[in-house]
C-alpha cells in the first residue's frame, strides 16, 4: 500500500520504489492496450508472511491482523481466471485490523 499516494511511510526508499513501479505498470498498461496483454497491480497491506509475523511479534509493527496468505492468492486466482475481454487494472487489498479478529 505505501507506493499509493497519501500511503508514504517512513520506509523512503521502500515507498519510492513500490511508486516507481506503478508509473511503469501504468505506462505498460497506456503503451501495450492495443495489444491485448493486460496488467494488474495489486497492492497488498501487511500480507500474514513469517517476516511480517515476527515484526508484529517483536513490536516492530504495531499490533494489527495481517492479511492472510490465502486472501492474496485468492486475488490473483480471480485476475487470471478473467477472459481476455477485461482486466482488473488495480487492485488494493487493504487490512481491516480489528483487534477481536484472531488469525
Amino acid at each position: 500500500m505505501s507506493g499509493l499516494d497519501n500511503q508514504a511511510t517512513r520506509e523512503v526508499a521502500n515507498t519510492a520504489s513500490k511508486f516507481g513501479l506503478r508509473g511503469a505498470a501504468q505506462a505498460l498498461q497506456i503503451e501495450l492496450s492495443n495489444t491485448g496483454i493486460g496488467f494488474t497491480l495489486i497492492n497488498p497491506g501487511n500480507v500474514a508472511t513469517p517476516e511480517v509475523l515476527n515484526d508484529i511479534a517483536s513490536s516492530t509493527f504495531s499490533p494489527q491482523v495481517p492479511i492472510p496468505l490465502s486472501d492474496l492468492i485468492s486475488v490473483i486466482d480471480c485476475c487470471l481466471k478473467l477472459s481476455r475481454a477485461s482486466c482488473m487494472s488495480e487492485i488494493n487489498l487493504t487490512q481491516l485490523n480489528p483487534g477481536w479478529l484472531k488469525l
